[in-house]
């Protein structure tokens, strides 16, 4: 190299005028795949240096968030499940929920719990709540939020997307 620079990707990066050399990781923290234009990374932590605010994207409910969504008007923890039962993978999908619920109106909520209800039959209770006694009956209710469950036209057979994308219209 002809400009004395040092320019390393891990946790972070920076810029130093007194080095002539450039640090390579053994395994890459980020691949991108030119077909697709996708940009697919290693773990979260190196790339929160780079693009500032996307750990904010795929955070975890604290504990208090995760209090507040099991209490919430729309649902009852029943078989002492409380906060301490909730797992960082749903505590994620709780902080992505909460994003969701909270752009919607009251009627949008309300066609989405008659949603819930038509897949997760045994979630619902007399006060018209759900019951979350589980980790499985959560992460159920959750799916339903994300509105995940759908009927097949053809059989007429209840299924869980597992993965889903927009598709433009």
């Amino acid at each position: 190299m002809k400009r004395k620079c040092i320019l390393s990707f891990g946790n972070e990066f920076k810029y130093d005028d007194n080095v002539a050399s450039i640090h390579l990781n053994d395994r890459p923290d980020a691949v991108y795949d030119r077909d697709v234009d996708r940009l697919y990374f290693q773990k979260l932590s190196s790339i929160t240096g780079i693009f500032k605010g996307i750990d904010q994207l795929y955070r975890a409910a604290t504990e208090q968030e995760v209090k507040d969504f099991l209490h919430s008007d729309y649902m009852v923890p029943v078989n002492n499940f409380c906060a301490a039962d909730v797992t960082v993978p749903l505590r994620k999908r709780i902080a992505h929920v909460r994003e969701i619920l909270s752009e919607l109106t009251e009627d949008e909520k309300q066609k989405l719990w008659g949603y819930i209800e038509c897949y997760c039959l045994d979630l619902k209770t007399d006060s018209e709540k759900f019951a979350v006694g589980s980790k499985e009956d959560l992460k159920l209710l959750l799916y339903g939020i994300e509105q995940r469950f759908y009927t097949t036209d053809v059989h007429n057979e209840k299924r869980l997307a597992n993965s889903f994308m927009k598709i433009p219209s």
